[in-house]
């Protein structure tokens, strides 16, 4: 499950909204994801979780990649999602960068066209 927000298009240039302005999930939303069959979320922002959910003092911090640990869902963060993607149906796929003793690390994101 990709969303785009036009995140990238919007911030990249304004580093401090990059890290501030963005639409996130909480963990209601993302357990509602995770029940939905839905094996990996993947946004264009620095995090899956909303704004407030990553700040120092935040209670719970970052509940929906809390979620994502527990319901053994992936998350991708910082695509750049297409514009040529938006409304179309592709297949998502990550090849991961191996990182030794690493929980997380890069990807090469490709999107399949359904020609459909």
């Amino acid at each position: 499950f990709l969303y785009h927000t036009n995140h990238y298009e919007r911030y990249f240039k304004d580093r401090t909204k990059w890290w501030t302005e963005f639409a996130g999930l909480d963990g209601e939303a993302m357990n509602f994801l995770a029940d939905a069959g839905v094996v990996n979320v993947g946004t264009e922002a620095f995090s899956i979780d909303n704004p407030a959910a990553t700040l120092p003092d935040a209670d719970p911090p970052y509940p929906a990649h809390q979620v994502c640990r527990d319901r053994k869902v992936l998350n991708t963060e910082n695509l750049i999602i297409p514009q040529e993607l938006v409304g179309r149906r592709f297949t998502y796929i990550g090849f991961p960068i191996k990182i030794v003793g690493g929980t997380g690390g890069w990807i090469r994101a490709v999107a399949v066209l359904d020609e459909r």
